[in-house]
Parts: C-alpha cells; sequence; structure tokens
C-alpha cells in the first residue's frame, strides 16, 4: 500500500456539531427521486442490452478504483452488506453493521421514499430483513445535504458479520482511507461501465485519500443543486499523471498528489452508501461526484470530459460521518421514530443497479 498523501500546513480545524434535532415521523408518498443516474426496469434477459441514462445532474452515486476488476475482489469486510431491491426493484446500495448488530449506516439518499420491505440486507453468507429507516430528519434530496441514515434490522446480525464503530476526530483530510462496496466494473481511463451487464454485485476494496472538506468545492458546479459544506469530505482520482490530478489542476500546488497507484479508488455508480474506513472505522458515507461536464474547470483533468462517469480526473464526495456522530450515536442508543422529509420532484432520476467502479491505471497492462 501507498504512504497517505498529506496536505500540507493546514492544521484541520474542529467541527462544530449542530444539536441532534428530534426526529419527527412523515408518512412518505410512494414517489421515487433520487439526484443520480437511470436505467429502465429490465428482466434479466434485457439486462445486456440496457443502458443508463446519463443526462442527469452531478450527483452520480459511485465508489471505484485502480486495476483489474478481479484483483479487487475481496471476502473481507463481513458487515458490508448489499442493500438488494426486491422484485422487480433493481436498486442496490450498500451498506455497513454498527457495533449494536442492529443498526446500519447508509446513505439517506439509498432510502428515501423506501420502505423497509423494498430490500433484502445482503451479507452475502447472511440475508437479513429491515424494520424501520432512519433518515437524518434535515436530509435535502434536492442538494443531498445531510445525506446520512440507520437502518433497524429485525433482528440482531450473525454474531460471524463483523461490527464497525465511527470515526469521531475531525483529523481526516491527508489521511488514507479504504472503500469498500458492491457493484459495476469499469477502469480509469475509459469510465464506468454503464450497462446493467456490468454490474456483478461482488465486493470490492481499494483506498484514496481524503484531500479536503466540501467548502473547497463550492462554486466548482455553480449550474447545479449540490451544495459540499463542511459536513462532506472530497477526493479525486489521480491516474499518476499531474494533468488528471484534480486537486492539483484546480487548487494549486499545495494540493498536489499524484495518487496512490494501483492501490487508488474512486466512486461509481450504485455503491452508495458504502462504507470508507480510516483505522477500521467508518469515517465516509459514498454520496455523490462529478466530472467536467458538471465544471469548465476540470476539462483539462477529466478523461472524459463530456460525461461524468468516475474516470480519472473527477472528484468523489462522502458524507462526514465524525459530523454527526451525536445524531448516529442517539439512535443506536434510543431507536427515535424514523423521519423522512416530504419527497418532491427534483432534477434528477432514479438509480437502478449498483456498483463499485472499479478503474484501472493506464499504466498498467492487460
Amino acid at each position: 500500500m501507498a504512504d497517505a498523501r498529506m496536505l500540507p500546513a493546514h492544521p484541520p480545524r474542529k467541527i462544530a456539531r449542530r444539536a441532534t434535532p428530534k426526529p419527527i415521523a412523515i408518512k412518505v408518498k410512494p414517489f421515487v427521486v433520487f439526484l443520480g443516474l437511470l436505467t429502465s426496469v429490465a428482466s434479466a434477459s434485457q439486462v445486456g442490452a440496457t443502458t443508463l441514462n446519463l443526462e442527469t445532474s452531478p450527483g452520480q452515486r459511485r465508489v471505484a478504483t485502480v486495476g483489474n476488476p478481479e484483483d479487487y475482489i475481496t471476502s473481507g469486510f463481513k458487515g458490508v452488506a448489499r442493500l438488494a431491491g426486491q422484485e422487480n426493484n433493481f436498486r442496490s446500495c450498500s451498506a455497513s453493521l454498527l457495533k449494536t448488530g442492529l443498526h446500519l449506516l447508509s446513505a439517506a439518499h439509498c432510502l428515501f421514499s423506501m420502505k423497509p420491505q423494498d430490500y433484502i440486507i445482503d451479507f452475502g453468507e447472511a440475508k437479513l430483513s429491515a424494520a424501520q429507516f432512519f433518515i437524518h430528519p434535515e436530509y435535502e434530496d434536492s442538494n443531498l445535504a445531510n445525506d446520512i441514515a440507520i437502518i433497524e434490522l429485525t433482528t440482531q446480525a450473525p454474531q460471524q458479520l463483523t461490527r464497525y464503530d465511527i470515526y469521531r476526530d475531525s483529523n481526516e483530510i491527508g489521511k488514507v482511507f479504504n472503500l469498500v462496496g458492491y457493484g459495476a466494473l469499469g477502469t480509469g481511463d475509459r469510465g464506468a461501465g454503464l450497462s446493467l451487464a456490468d454490474f456483478d454485485y461482488q465486493k470490492r476494496f481499494g483506498s484514496n485519500t481524503y484531500e479536503a472538506t466540501g467548502e473547497l468545492l463550492n462554486g466548482l458546479t455553480q449550474n447545479h443543486p449540490v451544495i459540499p459544506d463542511e459536513t462532506k469530505l472530497a477526493y479525486d482520482f489521480d491516474s499518476g499523471r499531474p494533468e488528471n490530478d484534480a486537486f492539483g489542476v484546480i487548487f494549486g500546488s499545495e494540493y498536489a498528489n499524484l495518487g496512490l497507484g494501483l492501490n487508488e479508488v474512486n466512486s461509481s455508480p450504485g455503491d452508495s452508501g458504502s462504507p470508507n474506513f480510516i483505522d477500521g472505522l467508518i469515517a465516509g458515507i459514498t454520496s455523490y461526484g462529478f466530472g467536467a461536464d458538471y465544471s469548465d474547470r476540470m476539462l483539462s483533468t477529466d478523461v472524459t470530459p463530456t460525461i461524468t462517469d468516475s474516470s480519472f480526473g473527477e472528484f468523489s464526495v462522502d458524507t462526514r460521518v465524525s459530523f454527526y456522530a451525536d445524531w448516529i450515536d442517539s439512535i443506536v442508543q434510543n431507536n427515535n421514530a424514523v423521519s423522512i422529509p416530504e419527497p418532491r420532484l427534483i432534477t434528477g432520476l432514479v438509480i437502478v443497479g449498483a456498483g463499485f467502479l472499479l478503474k484501472r491505471n493506464k499504466t498498467r497492462q492487460n
């Protein structure tokens, strides 16, 4: 593994956590809207021919890596589950089992407008059911603010499934983290595989480095609703070449770094909600990402500048778990009523199918 990429002389500033809001139970209308990717619902025989419509917003729900897809499959991280849509629901996300053994941490946009019975919680060696969802009461589906949620299981998870604690320090910047999730195949030089046949639902993992909090990205997507702030952690997908170092090119030499080589990963369609670990603790939750088609300033870094597809030179953004430590504690300790914002029509489309996009470094031979 490569060493952590450290930012120069910028100590992380302490996060001022807001008071934990009191959840209010709200009845949800059966209308499903996400800011992300769309594909038509297809039978198994149609899957190979079905592609994703990418004319959407910058909130591409994603997770990705660098190398031959087969090289990143893992049998570890037994507490990371795939949220598998039931019956004709092709939606898929990821979630991670918390220390209680009864709760999982995920992204709010994965659960928004969904019901507990809409998902199977698939750990591979065990398939469990959800009893209820706890969506952060200040979640905004229009801009992915407070994109965090908790799933409560109907029963305790089996003991062989790993439990994880959360990262509580505010010193994430400059630290290497491990991404774990399920989904689509792809390479960094070509971008995500965009047919449903590319979603093999294998569990994969790789690494990247948190390079800044979300505030640094403000202004890059001025015509789109996503609003990065201190509740987000940001990173880019490095090819090893200076021209694809998005942070370095856009924000200057202070942020320049060429990545982790073949260990480098990025996010891709459908790995929403997947955990990103620092020292074995959940530090980030995969939320969204964007490329040059949403920011002219990225035209020289994104290797596929006409489309956001998790290719080299794009940005990804995670929900910062440490910011929500008090809220997480209040839910798992008290099991308050679920709070779900009223759904509304927004710019964006439903994600169906999942993906942990595996990216292959251009310098690596087949």
